[in-house]
């Protein structure tokens, strides 16, 4: 059956909570992924505390970007002021200062696009300006207001596409920001200026400050989502050697619901040495696992992806092993074969051995609701027999088909959330294939069963030893409460992911 362990988290830099994230928090708006039409084989998660997580993790880069100013281009007017007449007004430099973004509200909206806004944001606006009137005598002087925009709400939409290869970029749709009122200070002149900078900023000057923030509130925050687009990686490697499989992660869509939103990755496997794609096809996985809904983030994991790994290893005989007689010193000696090969020690006599084991096809691994992780191989173990000049000599063939179950479990591995395997039921059939040395008395394989299971159950702990990468979390992520749930055909892995203080 499958189980998860609770592990310690790691600290993770805040990139990578914003990388691992920000991810689901837009509106997909036409994902132009060369293979659009195949299924995803991985689905990431957000919840709305992922998405909260994921703001906090923006916010500072959204404030360094507005902490440089806004300046709205100079505005020439003329106004009438009783008593004067016709007075023409030059605004120059008109600058918005100290904006900042206290906090950012995000939700999800059905069926494929994310509400929210920014309230009570605050700003500074200094206006110098010119005035001259325009008839004679034609009195003129200079003067500066300050004002204090106050009650700032801000709301805004962004899309987000992707290019041939899935890689997603962020755009703003629109925008629309409203300050509840601002607090106008007159430095210098008479009554009259000040009467015409409170119209001022309650008409013009106000739409242009708000059109001015809502415009750079709706540049800055794609362009930090996009800083944290920009370091996912869309296709990768795993492993090394003929192990090694290439993944590609190209975005196929965007789900939201009430409660969260839903990325599908492609995350096609392909055999490094062929370039050649892996033919197994993904269930169709669900939005969303019901289990465990208050996790940051969920992973929605084909096991169709593990079978790919297992089909890469045997196309490129990768889990071809080979073990001297110093590995396993009593079963690979002739004498320990006398009662199932007798010609074998008649003819060697205490004579060292050793073993291959390969595999005979792909190995099949699935995921169900009811029994977890299980797995079946057909194995086959080729025994040779050293002769007098230390030359290997063919002995017989056994045919090993197993059965397991194994359990998962979440573990930092190089500050990467990695999918841990370890065996917890195993089975097998033993039966001969060949023998160069006579008969094989398949009735005495029955006794080998207590001595090759421990063996063989070491043997695939040590293969899955390392684990393997879970596929779409960040590296230098550091993960806490992992929750996993079998479904019929993938595996469902809760998360939250912790930031460095």
């Amino acid at each position: 059956a499958a189980t998860s362990a609770p592990i310690t988290p790691t600290a993770m830099a805040r990139s990578a909570v914003v990388g691992a994230l920000v991810a689901a928090l837009v509106v997909l708006s036409g994902a132009a992924h060369a293979t659009d039409a195949a299924a995803p084989a991985l689905r990431v998660t957000v919840t709305q505390a992922g998405m909260n997580a994921g703001v906090a993790a923006v916010l500072p880069i959204i404030n360094a970007v507005l902490a440089k100013g806004i300046t709205l281009p100079s505005r020439e007017l003329s106004v009438h002021v009783p008593l004067i007449g016709t007075v023409d007004v030059t605004l120059t430099e008109i600058a918005v200062s100290d904006l900042h973004v206290p906090a950012m509200d995000l939700h999800p909206v059905a069926p494929h696009g994310l509400g929210g806004g920014i309230t009570d944001m605050t700003v500074q606006v200094n206006v110098p300006f010119t005035w001259r009137q325009h008839s004679w005598p034609h009195i003129k002087g200079h003067n500066s207001v300050t004002a204090g925009g106050v009650g700032g709400d801000i709301s805004l939409a962004m899309a987000i596409s992707a290019d041939a290869q899935g890689k997603p970029s962020v755009s703003p749709i629109s925008d629309s920001c409203h300050f509840s009122h601002f607090d106008v200070k007159v430095h210098g002149g008479g009554g009259w200026i000040f009467n015409l900078f409170l119209s001022l900023f309650n008409g013009l000057v106000k739409k242009d400050v708000e059109n001015a923030v809502g415009k750079a509130l709706g540049t800055a925050v794609p362009a930090a989502l996009n800083k944290a687009l920009a370091d996912l990686k869309m296709v990768t490697t795993i492993f090394g050697g003929v192990s090694r499989v290439d993944l590609d992660y190209g975005l196929q869509g965007v789900t939201s619901t009430a409660a969260l939103v839903s990325l599908g990755d492609l995350l096609s496997v392909a055999d490094h040495e062929t370039a050649k794609a892996c033919p197994i096809a993904p269930v169709a996985l669900p939005v969303v696992a019901p289990a465990n809904p208050n996790n940051y983030v969920q992973f929605l994991l084909a096991d169709s992806f593990i079978q790919c790994l297992g089909w890469v290893q045997y196309v490129n005989d990768a889990l071809h092993l080979h073990f001297p007689q110093t590995a396993f010193p009593h079963m690979l000696n002739t004498s320990f074969w006398q009662g199932v090969v007798p010609g074998l020690p008649k003819a060697f006599p205490d004579a060292a051995m050793a073993m291959d084991v390969t595999l005979r096809g792909p190995p099949g691994i699935h995921t169900t609701s009811a029994a977890g992780v299980v797995g079946a191989a057909d194995v086959a173990l080729n025994f040779s027999v050293a002769e007098a000049g230390g030359a290997l000599r063919h002995s017989h063939t056994l045919d090993c088909k197993l059965d397991f179950g194994a359990a998962v479990s979440i573990a930092n591995v190089n500050d990467t959330a990695t999918l841990m395997f370890k065996v917890t039921t195993l089975a097998l059939n033993l039966t001969a294939l060949d023998s160069s040395f006579g008969a094989v008395d398949t009735a005495g394989l029955d006794g080998l069963f207590a001595t090759v299971l421990p063996l063989i159950k070491d043997a695939i702990d040590a293969l899955l030893a390392k684990g393997i990468p879970l596929p779409g979390s960040p590296t230098g992520a550091g993960v806490s409460d992992p929750a996993i749930t079998m479904g019929e055909g993938y595996m469902a892995i809760g998360l939250d992911f912790k930031a460095a203080a």
